[in-house]
């Protein structure tokens, strides 16, 4: 689910550079947001249970810092995109003035500090004044701060700065447990984790409009509170889940679309086909479960799920590989059978997903999958779901009958498959297509797809 490798868009026309810091005490609270406790259900699968905290000091700016190497003029953005490739994008006609914060967010009822990235996009004059909101959230980049896209400069606001320049007011969240800069986080990323996945994400769209009502920096500008939602492979999962906690956590923004591409919405489905086959599948959902094992209170017992005797120790190798990699997946460049990573007796449960052998990583995955979710659905967003007919880790054969059944269940969903596309290929092949279609949603422009909830045929998405 990485793609550091090709996802830096615009990276390579520019320097580094350093930041410069500014800080500002934070002014009242944005008249913009309510302030209400939330009612979702939380919590389960054994963890420990607690209560919503109230939203009024969600997204509280507890730190900011402006990027001027990130900061760039149309002119400047354009040529960027030239020189990497990217000139066919017309459509493209802003500069960005891009910062980072720091930003309170809640999980499993305490308060905790989340810290994303905010860009916004600016013409020859300055900041945009009527520009929509945009929730950025990226694909999978490892689960530690070392690996949280704010520090990582070019390369981790490679995607934020595209959608600014398509002119978003852009959040662009690291997640829990990815801090890129200032104080560490105490917990590892709880990766493909719904609740604090969707709630982390909607905070910092909190955090996008307080600092521009709080006039914590004058160029910012006030966005529209509608917009968009964008995301890919671990992002695409973060964007439905953000749609879906919406209504119940952050009511005052109005999704007008949100495109989901190689997003994993059938764990259930996936963890029995890692358990199957060894496969790409087999190494994310190897992460996932470990994750998932962390923030449900480690409820249950690793030494059940994981190999860690003989040749290969895996569970020791990937407790390494997570708290010291950005790239968790390598540690199957060695490993080609599902029985040196799993116990016999988990794939064996998994196999028939007999919930009373395999309690709780049923309950973990159950969460994680969106047709057994008992979040409410109250929004209908139009979707853009993207999938790359080869893509070996988000298998389309395991998530098209659940893009029906969500249709069964009142989602309105385009649905594109990719022809011959691998998982980062088919992101990036119809990456064009993606930017044109939340621009199109967040213009309001008439959407009445002749294939809405059908599973079509693979298309060329390069041409």
């Amino acid at each position: 689910m990485n793609l550091n490798t090709r996802a830096a868009i615009f990276v390579l026309a520019f320097g580094m550079g350093c930041d410069t810091k500014q800080q500002n005490d934070t002014a009242s609270d944005a008249e913009v947001l309510s302030d209400f406790t939330p009612t979702l259900p939380n919590g389960g699968c054994g963890l420990e249970s607690y209560e919503w905290l109230p939203t009024g000091d969600m997204g509280e700016i507890l730190d900011w810092e402006w990027i001027p190497d990130l900061s760039m003029s149309p002119a400047s953005a354009a040529a960027a995109r030239v020189a990497v490739g990217l000139e066919g994008f017309d459509n493209l006609t802003y500069g960005t003035r891009v910062y980072r914060v720091r930003y309170r967010t809640q999980d499993r009822g305490q308060a905790v500090e989340a810290t994303a990235f905010l860009a916004f996009p600016t013409d020859d004059s300055g900041a945009v004044a009527e520009a929509p909101t945009g929730l950025w959230v990226h694909p999978t980049m490892g689960v530690i701060d070392a690996c949280g896209p704010t520090g990582l400069g070019l390369v981790g606001a490679a995607y934020p700065m595209l959608m600014a320049s398509a002119g978003f007011a852009v959040a662009a969240p690291d997640y829990l447990g990815m801090n890129g800069w200032g104080d560490a986080s105490d917990q590892i990323h709880p990766y493909i984790i719904p609740e604090p996945t969707a709630v982390a994400s909607l905070d910092a769209v909190r955090a996008l409009w307080r600092f521009a009502d709080e006039s914590i920096d004058p160029a910012a500008k006030m966005p529209l509170q509608r917009g968009v939602i964008w995301g890919a492979s671990e992002g695409g999962f973060a964007a439905l889940w953000a749609d879906r906690y919406a209504p119940g956590y952050l009511p005052e923004f109005k999704p007008d679309g949100v495109s989901a591409a190689a997003a994993p919405i059938d764990l259930e489905s996936m963890l029995q086909s890692a358990t199957t086959d060894f496969s790409e599948t087999t190494g994310g959902l190897a992460v996932a479960l470990y994750t998932m094992y962390d923030w449900f209170g480690q409820n249950g017992d690793l030494n059940d799920v994981f190999v860690n005797d003989g040749d290969v120790a895996f569970l020791d190798a990937l407790q390494e590989m997570l708290s010291t990699s950005c790239e968790p997946t390598d540690l199957f460049d060695e490993i080609d059978s599902v029985d040196d990573v799993f116990q016999t007796p988990f794939i064996d449960a998994a196999s028939v997903y007999d919930s009373a052998a395999f309690d709780p990583w049923s309950c973990y995955t159950s969460q994680s999958t969106l047709t057994k979710t008992e979040i409410p659905l109250a929004s209908d967003s139009p979707i853009l779901m993207i999938q790359g007919e080869d893509d070996g880790l988000i298998q389309p054969r395991l998530h098209e009958d659940d893009v029906l059944t969500l249709c069964d269940d009142g989602y309105r969903i385009e649905y594109l498959e990719c022809a011959g596309a691998g998982h980062v290929d088919g992101i990036l092949d119809s990456l064009e297509q993606q930017i044109a279609w939340i621009q199109a949603r967040a213009a309001q422009a008439p959407w009445e797809p002749a294939t809405l909830c059908e599973i079509t045929a693979p298309i060329a998405c390069e041409e």
